[in-house]
């Protein structure tokens, strides 16, 4: 990740954060204590939602892709849905 990028994530994420905080006081009328919480959330969401790199495959290449669970299988019923016990 080049420098730059990173220093406009980073800056994204405080603005983010600082305007949910804002926010939340204002509209909300919370108070600050749980208008930090409420800019944590958003700026996590802000992080967590960036796109990342591209991945570029090379012809030829193989992705290869298991959808095995480890343990047992969960019991299901003649309907298709979960049965409890």
């Amino acid at each position: 990740m080049s420098k730059g990028r990173l220093a406009i994530q980073l800056g994204g994420t405080a603005l983010v954060a600082k305007l949910a905080d804002d926010l939340s006081e204002e509209a909300l009328a919370t108070t600050a204590g749980s208008a930090r919480w409420y800019g944590l959330a958003a700026s996590t969401t802000f992080l967590l939602l960036q796109k990342g790199r591209e991945v570029k495959l090379k012809p030829g290449e193989v992705i290869e892709v298991d959808f095995l669970r480890d343990g047992f299988a969960l019991p299901m019923g003649p309907s298709g849905k979960q049965t409890w016990q």
